[in-house]
């Protein structure tokens, strides 16, 4: 029975931020943070110079120069963005969404447009200001008197056995996850994984937020405060001691029990406790290359079929062996260390959904057909509509193409007006002169490559496999080209086949520079595409673009199990940073509670941003109430009347403000890496220093407003 190479089922519903993001991030995060501080801006500015009375309030609020002309300048801003909103406003309302489509996240890009460049410098001067009395403080700040503040968070735990209650109650983790939770031999190690990460982030958040929350009005409330604040400290340095005593204790205890577990499952893995396919499932982080995904077929670009899931992440091809339908994969760049692969064998790895509209036939899969091409081997689509084979054509080259083609493998250029009937021709060539007999006693090169490659997925191949593959290679090498006859396969099964490393080679090849009819220059072509086809009559092959890759290489489990703590680092020290500055004001509850609830509500972001993008298919508020009013359906077409179109301008601009404010609510499904590690895939490391440049930005506003909100507090004796 073949080994088969399983791989991750890993759902990419979002890509995570890579250094190329930044901009776009950097300009977001200036419009939405520099909006919540310019409102704290204006209250402070109205406080200090109207409210303040007491002589050491007006002490506590001065208000610099710098201060004020960047507030002036920053209100400016502002009302130029609102009169660019009304303007660009558009006066019908937009065409409604398909509730049921999946959409997926993709992370904001730097807009050069007026409205976002007012909102970024409204934003960028609201800072300014907001950071001048916080930055002369810094200057008086000393990181003695900070470690000491740290040093004493730390021996508050301490004295108060946290740990060793975190500790007790992680013991279970120290036992076979199959104890506790059954499961099929190739889910242990992946389960362990999971219940090992909700499990600790669960005992990490929860310990974090209900000590850090009541630390500091406790000290309030039993006078301890005095004994600090009489002395020569700036009341920053309590905010940063406090975080940083509580988030060093909180490293530790995380990489501790991050270790420990670690250990746990190499130790299970040498002893053989944990399954082969356990291992060839997880205990791996693979490196993938992935491309765009799009849907084709002789009408050109289709959108793929909907096959009426629920969860409608993936479209659907139609099979049948003359269907022109397609699903591209097209890949941009390709590293150039794959056209030197070991053994000239570029592994490709892929899982796709099968949606059957007819019973079939038990324990039977369907068969597929994959072709990868390079960008000097493009295809075309058939004329018409379930023609022939349906398969798709070799587009006829130019001269300059012609001429270059037979420079690479020899010959005269007028040889090359029906590239695939030459390559076909050379296919059976080599693979009489490799395995001797007659080119025409080689009818169907294709298949046997794809036979050939087989018996090397199953580590069956003899020296004829081997001297075919050979063949396949440098055809690929010469052509741009390699096809997958038939593979069949199941729903939802793990699949992998292999491409010849000399294709990718060919990819490499600068393509000369392309204009368009105007002499305008056309962007670069994709280096590789892959083409599935479906060949099943009465059978949907559905597909997502995470769902193919290409495999660069394999790296170790263990360092990539540690790479994971980051983002749960990073949540841990979300609930300290917001419990540290939200308890410079509140009380200890209330800190708990608000610390929670933002926490809690950015986990299900993507639930709530789908209504308040409008993507869910409803109303606002004063349209769903009209619509209850009026007994209508939701699905109810507006009849144009001024109330209606009162309300939706209203439920739009309420849309507009809610979505601000659910800005203050952290993205925390950012910071996942658990399905990375139990599906076997690689944390990039550009995307763990973006994880902490999110995690900084989102803490700087709240470490503000805690700077602010201690600094205006009376709590001195």
């Amino acid at each position: 029975m073949p080994d088969p190479t399983l791989f991750g089922l890993l759902i990419l519903d979002r890509d995570p931020f890579t250094f190329a993001d930044f901009p776009g991030l950097f300009q977001a995060w200036l419009g939405e943070a520099g909006g919540f501080v310019f409102a704290g801006l204006c209250v402070y500015l109205l406080y200090s110079l109207v409210g303040a009375k007491s002589p050491s309030a007006k002490e506590r609020m001065n208000v610099p120069t710098v201060m004020l002309l960047s507030a002036v300048v920053a209100l400016f801003c502002y009302a130029g963005y609102f009169v660019l909103l009304l303007v660009l406003a558009s006066t019908e309302a937009p065409a409604p969404p398909d509730p049921t489509g999946f959409v997926k996240y993709k992370p904001p890009v730097f807009s050069s447009k007026k409205i976002d460049l007012v909102l970024m410098f409204g934003g960028l001067f609201s800072l300014i200001g907001a950071t001048t009395p916080f930055a002369q403080r810094l200057i008086k700040l000393r990181w003695r008197r900070i470690y000491a503040l740290a040093k004493l968070s730390v021996l508050e735990v301490y004295r108060r056995r946290i740990v060793v209650v975190v500790l007790l109650v992680f013991i279970p983790i120290f036992f076979p996850i199959a104890w506790f939770l059954p499961s099929k031999p190739a889910d242990e190690l992946r389960l362990r994984v999971e219940v090992m990460s909700g499990f600790l982030q669960l005992v990490m958040l929860v310990t974090a937020a209900g000590f850090v929350s009541f630390a500091l009005p406790s000290d309030v409330k039993n006078q301890n405060i005095y004994t600090i604040v009489t002395k020569p400290v700036e009341r920053f340095e309590i905010i940063i001691g406090r975080f940083l005593g509580y988030g060093s204790l909180a490293t530790f205890a995380l990489l501790f029990l991050t270790m420990a577990n670690w250990l746990l499952i190499e130790s299970a893995i040498s002893s053989k406790n944990i399954s082969e396919q356990a291992k060839d499932e997880t205990f791996k982080a693979r490196v993938p290359q992935r491309g765009k995904l799009i849907f084709e077929s002789w009408k050109g670009d289709v959108e793929g079929i909907d096959a009426g899931r629920e969860f409608n992440y993936r479209k659907y091809i139609a099979g049948n062996p003359r269907t022109s339908q397609r699903a591209v994969w097209s890949f941009d760049s390709v590293p150039s260390s794959l056209a030197s692969a070991a053994g000239n064998q570029v592994p490709m790895e892929f899982t796709f959904d099968i949606f059957r509209l007819g019973k079939g036939v038990d324990d039977q899969g369907v068969d597929v057909k994959v072709r990868i091409v390079s960008w000097q081997n493009e295809q075309v689509a058939p004329a018409v509509a379930n023609v022939g084979t349906g398969d798709w054509g070799w587009k006829v080259p130019s001269e300059t193409s012609r001429a270059a083609l037979a420079k690479n493998i020899g010959g005269k250029a007028e040889e090359y007006l029906d590239p695939e009937k030459k390559y076909l021709d050379d296919a059976r060539r080599l693979l009489a002169e490799a395995l001797g007999g007659q080119p025409e006693d080689f009818k169907e090169p294709i298949s046997i490559m794809t036979t050939a490659m087989d018996a090397l997925l199953t580590n069956k191949a003899d020296d004829k496999d081997r001297k075919v593959w050979e063949v396949a290679n440098k055809l690929a090498g010469d052509y741009g080209f390699f096809e997958i006859s038939t593979k069949n396969i199941y729903d939802s099964q793990p699949e992998k086949i292999l491409v010849p490393a000399a294709l990718f080679k060919n990819a490499g090849e600068s393509p000369p520079a392309r204009k368009d009819d105007q002499g305008k220059t056309l962007p670069a072509p994709a280096r590789v595409k892959v083409y599935v086809k479906c060949t099943s009559i009465s059978q949907l092959l559905g597909m997502a673009e995470g769902d193919l890759y290409i495999l660069e290489k394999e790296r170790g489990f263990g360092q990539n199990y540690l790479k994971s703590s980051i983002g749960l680092w990073c949540r841990v020290m979300i609930v300290i940073g917001l419990a540290v500055c939200l308890s410079t004001y509140l009380a200890g509850v209330v800190t708990f509670l608000t610390t929670a609830f933002l926490f809690l509500v950015g986990m299900f972001a993507e639930t709530l941003a789908t209504f308040l993008n409008g993507r869910a298919g409803v109303k606002g508020p004063l349209g769903s109430a009209n619509q209850l009013f009026q007994a209508q359906q939701s699905t109810a077409q507006d009849d144009g009347s001024a109330t209606l179109r009162a309300a939706d301008f209203f439920d739009r601009a309420f849309g507009w403000v809610m979505r601000r404010v659910f800005n203050l609510m952290p993205d925390v499904d950012a910071f996942n890496w658990t399905p990375y590690v139990s599906e076997g895939f690689n944390i990039p490391f550009e995307c763990m220093v973006m994880n902490v440049v999110s995690l900084i930005g989102y803490l700087f506003p709240w470490f503000l407003l805690g700077f602010y909100l201690l600094r205006s507090r009376e709590v001195a004796a």
